[in-house]
Order: C-alpha cells, then sequence, then structure tokens
C-alpha cells in the first residue's frame, strides 16, 4: 500500500458563537483557510484534484460550500468538489475521506477540511 501524507494544515480559530468571528461566513472562513494553505506550501492550484470541506450548517447561498470555497480559493472549476454535512466531524470526515482517495488512486492531491 502506497503511503500517504498531509503537507500541511491551517486551523480557523476557536470562539464562541456571536463574538469576535461573528460577521464572517463559513464560506469565507473556509476561504480564507485553503487560501492560505494553497499560498504557504506554494501548490499549484491546478495540480488539486478534488475539494472536499465538512460543514454542519450550509448557508443557502452555498448549497456546495466545498465548491464555492475551492472556487473562491482560485481551484479552477474543472477541479470537482463535494461537502460533508454532519452534525459532527464533517471536517475530520473530509479529511479521511480524501485519504482514501487517495489511497485508493482516484487522487494525488485534495483540498480538505472543515467550516
Amino acid at each position: 500500500m502506497e503511503r500517504i501524507a498531509i503537507v500541511d494544515g491551517i486551523r480557523t480559530p476557536f470562539c464562541k458563537m456571536g463574538t469576535a468571528f461573528n460577521d464572517l461566513s463559513a464560506v469565507e472562513l473556509g476561504r480564507v483557510a485553503a487560501r492560505e494553505l494553497i499560498e504557504r506550501t506554494g501548490l499549484d492550484v491546478r495540480n488539486i484534484d478534488e475539494v472536499i470541506f465538512g460543514c454542519v450548517g450550509q448557508p443557502a447561498d452555498a448549497a456546495n460550500i466545498a465548491r464555492v470555497i475551492g472556487l473562491l480559493s482560485g481551484v479552477p472549476k474543472t477541479t470537482p468538489a463535494f461537502t460533508v454535512h454532519r452534525n459532527c466531524a464533517s471536517g475530520i470526515e473530509a479529511v479521511v475521506d480524501a485519504a482514501m482517495r487517495i489511497q485508493m488512486g482516484e487522487a494525488r492531491c485534495v483540498l480538505a477540511g472543515g467550516t
């Protein structure tokens, strides 16, 4: 079995609901984290095979929030994306899904996370 690796990670801040980040949407938090990761690693977005994000409460204007985050982060529109929607641990589920896709040879590079 081929070994795979998580190259880098970005963490959005923890905060109480209705406080410092109250005006930032889940889309914006995901976009900021994804864009920073891409810039920090020097990753060519054309090498991203898929975008997978977890989100427990997707906003109506971003029904597939993974797709919206990918596009706003500069990922080509030809790159597929899907959102994991679970009441708990949707972000880690997205990372696990990404790892499985790489392990099975379905992708070489996946942008994954949660918002």
